[in-house]
């Protein structure tokens, strides 16, 4: 049995004025059957005209608010369906590419995927896709037009606010979103070629390709971001768990207090999901890691908040506003651990990467088998002796909140 179901429709009264204090959802009210308001979770809102065709529900994205008012979209929502009734099939319009795009968020498979899918797919559309060729007819797309689009994404720019907008990642995202709501048309039965359409990787050239990071800090920059002036504890916690343990920033916010033992015969704690997919694994929690815990206990676990409460955006913009370090991100944390584990031969390559959540192929996959908690606690001690110098010298291990 299907069990996804389309967004609500909400009713309310439609006026010029109203229109523009509604949170993001679908709107009806009108005198008009089928007309209605979609806001979207980025602010923008747009009338749709719903209505059948050969049984089924179709449709029509009529324009947004700054285009139609109230009436104007009655007048042209009535105007539509009077052709329909003489005969006119409203179907064979030139549907552009932002109806398609509507018709596909609203679907049913994509009303089942998860928020932050939601939330890249409305970043990729509003900021990206739509602005460009939202109101092209779907007929009318070219290669070069899509390449074109593309390669202005692939530039990363800052706006106003100083945030990033483009780079290579949102260019590939783009591209998938394009993917799939071109496909989304050839089966509403659009006659257009996906293939010949879409711009391969080598046809937009070197920004497109994801950029390689290696940087490895030194141990001044590790002490420097150990001891980042922020005034949150929590973002502070976070950037030192993921300096000992090597982490990922969603490792370390996404634990709960169930994770951690600490009455095992080694004290550790467990990430049950991880970016790669390669299973849960555990974690050693050795004196300096239990003290990062403890002092988090003390803040949270009487309130019920997770050990770190504390977003990734958050944790990242900080680094941004007061990094020390320049252009260094919190990924930079765990390659340097890794790098240096590497170097210094503490532990074999396949340990190391099973250690890092990495997902272990070929032989190694099959033969190294086991929990080597022992062995993760010895690298671990190794790295802090490694560091102990940058850290050391700057602050002690309780947590502070200011200059400390």
């Amino acid at each position: 049995m299907n069990t996804k179901k389309r967004l609500q429709t909400k009713k309310v009264t439609l006026s010029d004025k109203n229109i523009l204090k509604l949170a993001p959802g679908i709107y009806s009210g009108s005198c008009v059957r089928g007309l209605r308001l979609k806001v979207f979770p980025g602010g923008a809102r747009s009338w749709q005209l719903r209505f059948k065709d050969r049984g089924k529900d179709r449709l029509m994205t009529l324009g947004g608010i700054e285009e139609l008012s109230v009436e104007d979209a009655e007048v042209m929502a009535l105007g539509l369906l009077r052709e329909k009734k003489n005969g006119g099939n409203l179907r064979e319009r030139k549907m552009t590419f932002g109806e398609y795009a509507t018709e596909f968020q609203e679907s049913p498979a994509q009303a089942a995927k998860s928020k932050n899918w939601h939330r890249g797919l409305d970043r990729a559309l509003r900021v990206h896709l739509l602005p460009g060729i939202g109101d092209v007819p779907i007929y009318d797309l070219t290669h070069e037009r899509i390449e074109q689009l593309l390669q202005s994404v692939a530039v990363q720019t800052r706006d106003a606010s100083g945030r990033k907008r483009g780079g290579s990642g949102a260019a590939r995202l783009a591209r998938d979103v394009l993917r799939l709501i071109l496909r989304w048309s050839r089966r509403r039965g659009a006659k257009i070629s996906v293939d010949e359409l879409l711009p391969t990787t080598q046809d937009l050239g070197d920004d497109f390709k994801p950029k390689r990071r290696d940087r490895i800090l030194t141990l001044d920059e590790v002490g420097s971001i150990w001891n980042l002036p922020t005034r949150s504890p929590h973002v502070l916690a976070v950037l030192r768990m993921m300096t000992l343990t090597g982490c990922r920033i969603s490792e370390v916010t996404n634990l709960s207090w169930e994770d951690i033992v600490t009455d095992a015969a080694i004290p550790h704690f467990i990430i049950r999901r991880s970016k790669s997919d390669a299973g849960r694994r555990q974690i050693p929690i050795t004196d300096r890691v239990q003290i990062i815990i403890s002092s988090q206990a003390a803040r949270n676990r009487l309130r019920g908040a997770k050990p770190f409460p504390v977003s990734h955006g958050h944790v990242r913009e900080q680094m941004r506003v007061y990094g020390a370090v320049k252009d260094a991100v919190t990924h930079d944390l765990r390659r340097t651990l890794c790098s240096v584990a590497y170097n210094e031969g503490w532990l074999s390559e396949s340990l190391i990467e099973r250690f890092l959540g990495h997902a272990v192929k070929g032989v190694s996959a099959h033969y190294v088998h086991g929990n080597p908690l022992a062995q993760y606690r010895e690298l671990m001690l190794l790295y802090e002796t490694h560091i102990a110098t940058a850290i050391e010298n700057r602050i002690t291990y309780g947590l502070r909140t200011n200059n400390a």
